[in-house]
C-alpha cells in the first residue's frame, strides 16, 4: 500500500490527526466510509505495511495493522 494508492482512492491527508495519533510519524490519511471515518498511515516497517482504524482511536469500530496489497483489501479488513 502506498500513499499514492490511498490518495487515488479518495483518502486525503488528515490536517488534524485523531486524538492519540498526534505523536505518530508519517502522514495520516482519512476518508469517510459507511461505517464511519477511517484513518490510515503507512508504516516504515516494510512494503505495504499500514495501521488503520475506524472511529475513535481508543475504542475503534475496526482496526488493522499489517501488510495490505491494495485499497480494496484495506476496506475489506476494516468492514
Amino acid at each position: 500500500m502506498s500513499e499514492e494508492l490511498l490518495q487515488a482512492s479518495g483518502f486525503e491527508p488528515c490536517p488534524t490527526p485523531p486524538p492519540g495519533w498526534g505523536n505518530k510519524s508519517g502522514t495520516i490519511y482519512t476518508r469517510l466510509l459507511p461505517q464511519g471515518r477511517a484513518y490510515v498511515r503507512c508504516l516504515p516497517d516494510g512494503p505495504g505495511m499500514v495501521e488503520a482504524f475506524i472511529g475513535n482511536w481508543k475504542r475503534p469500530a475496526a482496526y488493522c495493522r499489517g501488510a495490505v496489497q491494495n485499497v480494496e483489501q484495506l476496506l475489506w479488513l476494516l468492514a
